[in-house]
């Protein structure tokens, strides 16, 4: 916290500074942390949090599989990352995602 209450220095008036969102996945994906975590990963590089601090965490309170992800929304740069619109903007990148793990190499 100590690291990105840094950050926050360059934003100070920002009141909402942290993005969280949870990736789903069916009970009867058997996901290895590693995947996940590619998958998360792949998600921020989507989403343009590319100079963000993040971390993410698996959790396993439910019945299927899930991933937390939260970004500090200011950049490295100073820069805030909009989280207008997330929602739609969260499911199109999903479904891409999606569609590139499915696919046959």
């Amino acid at each position: 916290m100590k690291e990105v209450q840094m950050i926050k220095i360059m934003r100070p008036n920002l009141q909402k500074y942290f993005y969280h969102t949870s990736i789903n996945f069916p009970p009867s994906e058997d996901l290895t942390n590693e995947t996940m975590t590619k998958i998360g990963r792949d998600y921020l590089q989507e989403s343009g949090f590319i100079q963000h601090q993040y971390i993410m965490f698996r959790h396993h309170d439910a019945d299927h599989p899930h991933l937390h992800i939260l970004v500090n929304r200011i950049g490295y740069d100073g820069k805030v990352l909009s989280d207008s619109n997330d929602f739609a903007r969260c499911e199109k990148i999903l479904r891409e995602l999606e569609k590139s793990i499915t696919s046959p190499m």
